[in-house]
């Protein structure tokens, strides 16, 4: 889902960071112990690439600042995993913890646990600025989904655009759907009726775009919600002649 930002995760980092104790140190990262161990816990599935950007910025951020980041996710995408993810972090006694709000109810009680110990807390990606505030994260870095959609949409519209399908590979976000309401919401239309769960194999969105697509040959636009979906859909209208 998702906001996929290389640099948002670098600043989530170095903001936490800046709240640990302990001073850099003037020794190469290479040869020095880490001055800090933070965490990074996404939503994401094994299966999404987008979030290579993410573990790269995780690595130079390491480097730059000698300090050692674990990245943590639950390898199918599931929620309540994370939640497990978050709880198991709070435990390891981490300078910083840094994690999207893929789910805010699901998520709220073990997130509450890290600003509980008093261990910094910084959200990214996925969630809003009022829900990371409710939870007692330093800051959060992304926005709002709805947002993102209706923004998307007036950029749609300007183009004469009154129909889309949102292709939503991370349904078991429930945030993600935002999105896909912001945009129907521009429209005037309802979302529900323009958006599919795709799942997060190419080869099955693939398909289940081109279903949809054959179904409603009048559709305008498509809203995909990360890169993996976007390279399927791509693929899918490419093979229609579309």
């Amino acid at each position: 889902m998702t906001i996929c930002n290389g640099r948002a995760a670098l600043r989530a980092l170095v903001v936490a960071a800046a709240f640990c104790c302990a001073a850099m140190m003037a020794a190469s990262p290479a040869q020095a112990a880490p001055d800090a161990k933070f965490v990074l816990i996404s939503h994401a599935p094994d299966s999404d690439s987008c979030w290579n950007v993410i573990k790269n910025a995780i690595k130079q951020a390491d480097e730059d600042f000698n300090v050692q980041t674990d990245y943590r996710n639950p390898p199918n995408g599931d929620i309540a995993d994370m939640s497990r993810l978050i709880e198991q972090a709070t435990a390891r006694n981490y300078d910083g913890v840094v994690t999207t709000i893929a789910d805010f109810d699901v998520l709220k009680s073990s997130i509450g646990k890290v600003t509980v110990r008093k261990i910094p807390l910084v959200t990214i990606n996925s969630g809003t600025e009022e829900q990371s505030a409710q939870l007692g994260a330093i800051m959060h870095i992304g926005q709002p989904e709805y947002v993102a959609g209706n923004e998307a949409c007036k950029k749609a519209k300007d183009a004469g655009i009154k129909s889309f399908l949102c292709v939503n590979h991370i349904a078991t976000n429930t945030v993600s759907f935002d999105r896909c309401k912001g945009f129907a919401d521009a429209l005037g239309i309802d979302y529900k009726a323009s958006t599919i769960d795709s799942g997060q194999d190419p080869t099955e969105i693939q398909s289940k775009v081109s279903v949809y697509l054959r179904n409603r040959p009048d559709t305008q636009s498509i809203l995909t919600l990360g890169s993996v979906p976007a390279a399927a859909t791509f693929n899918a209208v490419t093979q229609m002649g579309l």
